[in-house]
C-alpha cells in the first residue's frame, strides 16, 4: 500500500539543517555595502551612515579547477666524471603527458564507491569539468587494476603487523565477483581491518592468505560461529563469540527443554552488564575472586544429570553442546585474568 505521507520532512523526526562553519574553516568572507545608486526604502534618500550592526549567511560549495602542470627536469653534468644525468624524476609521471592522482582519486571512488559504470564515468567527469577533463573508456577500465597492484606491498605490510596483534578477529562471507558468486574475508580488531578476495570459501583461500597458519599459541582469535579455528593445524587460542554462544544456548533450551541452558545464558548476561559497569568505573578487569565464582556458577550451571528424560521426539542431548560451552575454559585453566580472555561480549551482531 502506497504512503499517504507527503514527500519531505515529517512531523516529529529531527529537522536537518547545514551547520554553520566555525571563523576557521571559513574560506571566503564577502561584505556586501550599498552602491551608489542605492536609495532609502522609506524615503527614496540617498544620505546614509552605517550602525555598526550587521547579519551573517553562509553557503558551503565547491569550485572545480582544471590543471594543467609542466614539470621540468634538469640535465646535469658531473664535474668531477663527465656523466650527464636529470634531477629526480617523479615516478608516477611515467608518460610525456598523463591524467594526475587527483582524476584517478575520482574515477576509483565512483567506481568502488558508487559503483559507477565506465562507460558513464568520462561523461561525469567532462561534464564536471567543462570538457577540460576527458578520460576514455579503456582508461578508467584500467585504474582500479593498477591501483589494487600499488596496494601489494602495503597488504603484505599489514599482514606481517596483524601477526603481532595480542587479539584478531575474522570472518568471511559470500559476495558477488561480477556474476561469480566469491568470498570476501576480513582479519582485524578495532583499529585495522585486511581484506582478502577468493572465488571460493574454503581452506584453500585460507591457506593461500597464511595468516591462521602463523599466529602463535598465546595469539586469541575469534570466528562468530564457524569451527574451523578448532582445526589441529591451527595452534592459536580460539575465542568463542558471545552472542552466538548465547543464541546456541536458546535453541538448544528450545529443542531438548532443559531449562539449565538458559540458567547459563543468563549467567553470560548478567556478566556482560557487569562488565559494562566495570568499563564506565574505568577498571580493566574483574577481580580474581569474580572470575573464580564465575567459573563455579557455569560449571554448575552445565552439570546435567544423566536421569533428565529426553523428549520422545528429540533424541539431541544438551549436555553435549554445554560441555562445548566450557571446554575451552577447562583447557585454558588459569588464562583468564585479562578481560580479554573472558566470554567477551561481540560488538558486530548479525
Amino acid at each position: 500500500m502506497k504512503n499517504q505521507r507527503k514527500k519531505g520532512g515529517q512531523y516529529g523526526h529531527k529537522k536537518y539543517v547545514l551547520e554553520t562553519p566555525t571563523e576557521a574553516e571559513l574560506t571566503d568572507i564577502i561584505e556586501h555595502k550599498l552602491e551608489e545608486d542605492d536609495i532609502c526604502p522609506g524615503c527614496e534618500c540617498r544620505s546614509y551612515k552605517y550602525t555598526g550592526n550587521y547579519e551573517d549567511k553562509y553557503e558551503i560549495g565547491y569550485e572545480v579547477v582544471t590543471k594543467k602542470i609542466k614539470h621540468r627536469y634538469y640535465e646535469c653534468q658531473c664535474r668531477s666524471c663527465g656523466a650527464l644525468f636529470h634531477t629526480k624524476y617523479d615516478p608516477n609521471l611515467r608518460g610525456d603527458c598523463q591524467y594526475d592522482a587527483n582524476v584517478q582519486a575520482t574515477i576509483l571512488s565512483l567506481i568502488n564507491t558508487t559503483n559507477a559504470a565506465i562507460n558513464k564515468i568520462p561523461l561525469f567527469i567532462k561534464g564536471f569539468t567543462g570538457d577540460e577533463v576527458n578520460p576514455c573508456e579503456g582508461y578508467v577500465a584500467k585504474v582500479q587494476k593498477r591501483a589494487a597492484q600499488s596496494l601489494v606491498p602495503f597488504r603484505e605490510e599489514l599482514s606481517r603487523f596483524l601477526l603481532t596483534r595480542d587479539l584478531i578477529y575474522w570472518d568471511d562471507t559470500v559476495i558477488m565477483i561480477m556474476t561469480e558468486r566469491g568470498c570476501l574475508r576480513y582479519y582485524g580488531d578495532e583499529t585495522i581491518a585486511l581484506y582478502f578476495a577468493h572465488k571460493n570459501k574454503d581452506m584453500a583461500g585460507l591457506d593461500k592468505e597464511g595468516l591462521l597458519n602463523l599466529l602463535k599459541k598465546d595469539t586469541k582469535v575469534m570466528h562468530d560461529h564457524n569451527k574451523v579455528n578448532y582445526n589441529p593445524k591451527y595452534v592459536f587460542t580460539n575465542i568463542e563469540c558471545i552472542i552466538h554462544l548465547m543464541r546456541d544456548l536458546q535453541n538448544n533450551a528450545d529443542d531438548t527443554q532443559h531449562t539449565e541452558m538458559l540458567e547459563l545464558k543468563k549467567l553470560i548476561t548478567d556478566l556482560i552488564s557487569d562488565k559494562k559497569k566495570l568499563e564506565k568505573d574505568g577498571r580493566r578487569r574483574f577481580s580474581t575472586q569474580r572470575i573464580n565464582k564465575t567459573k563455579e556458577e557455569a560449571k554448575k550451571s552445565v552439570d546435567v544429570k544423566e536421569n533428565i528424560p529426553q523428549p520422545d521426539n528429540n533424541p539431541i542431548v544438551s549436555k553435549v553442546l554445554a560441555n562445548d560451552v566450557i571446554k575451552e575454559e577447562a583447557k585454558h585453566e588459569g588464562e583468564h585474568s585479562d578481560e580479554q580472555s573472558m566470554i567477551k561480549e561481540e560488538k558486530n551482531t548479525e
